[in-house]
């Protein structure tokens, strides 16, 4: 049966106001968020361009200073809940690698038939002395990427007109692992509207990787993309880094058993879309019985290797085919990432876990490998302190956010954490 996401009927959701009260399933804690809607854009932001900001060193206990790019797309209107798209680079790559490659700031796309804000994190160096994520074996240690997503996402809806109910995260080989082990800790998997992976590099034992040790709270949708000729993470696993890397079939059937799925509900589909000789693309799916009427969706590209799908090539390619990331596929991820995420929004508004003063909100953040443990974090405030030229757009600004006070220190305590969300 050939499936096409474009011509699945998406239901029609019901989205918050600018500063909303919305309604929650029984037992769930009800939440009143105040945003920046109906207020003019914080100084560094502009319509069409891409700001970057900084996080200064001493955010959070021990932690180093943290870089981001966000994208305010042309026809941003502050008087419009506007859905964000968090996008994570691989390892060794940059947040001008991940914009280039994903093309999620390119004019025009939407979301629920909203244009959408993008945002790049920028890992640190690990243990390899480059770009990383938590969920590798060369991640760097002691460095608290999930606290740092939950920074970004507190200035969005400090800053900006955020539906906070479409907040979604995707992102490429190390930083598609991310994106998984993102779904899996309590305080991001339920933040996150949906999640989409693109030739995730999966290491069993620092990401979440196996079944019984991602604990959820409600049904994930998740979207994957993954090639067969991917010779960095390799389709069917193997050994990376000199850790194990597991396969994207059990990768993704995986996700489908989180979900409840009933697993012989598997849709398959061989869509030959343009030139047939760049690869056949199987799709499949499962959906049905799915926890909060989710679904999982993989596409297995043949002849793809480790690249972000997309028909047309990146600007770092110049011009020149090449592999991966310049070698053209048979379809585009965002034709079919951006109307999956359009079809699920939070039933609830999520609550925000960063404070402006001293009063103290607790997260749970979670590893493969540790017990729960509370946190105390306390946001800076920022100042614009240079421009610079920008690869996309006629302007770039970098903001840096600053802690003077020891309150936003990250304080560990003994205190076994709730979830944020009864649900």
């Amino acid at each position: 049966m050939k499936i096409s996401i474009k011509e699945i009927s998406l239901r029609k959701d019901l989205r918050t106001q600018c500063t909303p009260v919305t309604w929650l399933p029984a037992g769930a804690l009800l939440v009143v968020v105040s945003g920046a809607c109906n207020s003019p854009l914080p100084d560094g932001y502009v319509p069409g361009v891409t700001t970057s900001f900084q996080l200064a060193a001493g955010w959070a206990l021990s932690q180093p200073s943290r870089n981001w790019t966000v994208h305010i797309p042309q026809d941003y209107d502050p008087t419009i809940p506007t859905p964000v798209v968090f996008s994570f680079h691989g390892a060794t790559r940059t947040v001008v690698d991940e914009e280039d490659i994903s093309g999620l700031s390119v004019n025009g796309l939407k979301i629920n038939n909203t244009s959408f804000i993008a945002v790049y994190p920028q890992g640190v160096a690990g243990t390899k002395g480059t770009t990383a994520w938590m969920g590798a074996p060369y991640s760097a240690t002691g460095v608290d990427d999930v606290s740092f997503v939950l920074q970004m996402v507190h200035r969005l809806r400090k800053d900006l007109c955020v539906d906070a109910t479409r907040i979604y995260a995707t992102g490429k080989s190390n930083g598609g692992g991310f994106t998984n082990y993102l779904a899996c800790v309590p305080a991001t998997g339920n933040l996150f509207a949906a999640f989409g992976t693109v030739s995730a590099a999966i290491y069993t034992d620092y990401s979440f990787g196996r079944y019984n040790n991602c604990s959820i709270s409600r049904g994930i949708p998740l979207m994957d993309f993954h090639g067969t000729a991917d010779d960095t993470i390799l389709y069917n696993g193997g050994y990376s880094n000199n850790a194990l890397v597991m396969s994207t079939p059990y990768f993704v059937n995986g996700w489908a058993a989180r979900d409840g799925c009933n697993l012989s509900d598997v849709t398959v589909s061989i869509d030959n879309v343009g030139n047939v000789s760049l690869g056949v693309v199987n799709v499949t799916t499962w959906s049905l019985n799915c926890r909060d009427n989710t679904s999982v969706i993989h596409f297995k590209i043949g002849g793809m290797d480790h690249a972000w799908p997309r028909t047309t090539l990146p600007a770092k390619c110049k011009g020149v085919a090449g592999n991966n990331d310049c070698d053209p596929t048979v379809i585009n991820a965002n034709d079919y990432l951006l109307p999956f995420f359009t079809r699920y929004n939070l039933p609830y508004v999520p609550q925000d876990t960063i404070v402006d003063s001293s009063t103290t909100t607790t997260s749970s953040l979670m590893s493969p490998t540790s017990s729960t443990s509370s946190t105390t974090i306390v946001a800076g405030s920022a100042t614009i302190v240079t421009n610079y030229a920008s690869t996309f757009t006629s302007s770039t600004r970098v903001i840096t956010v600053t802690s003077s006070s020891s309150a936003t220190k990250l304080l560990l305590s003994g205190i076994t954490i709730f979830m944020l969300f009864a649900l």
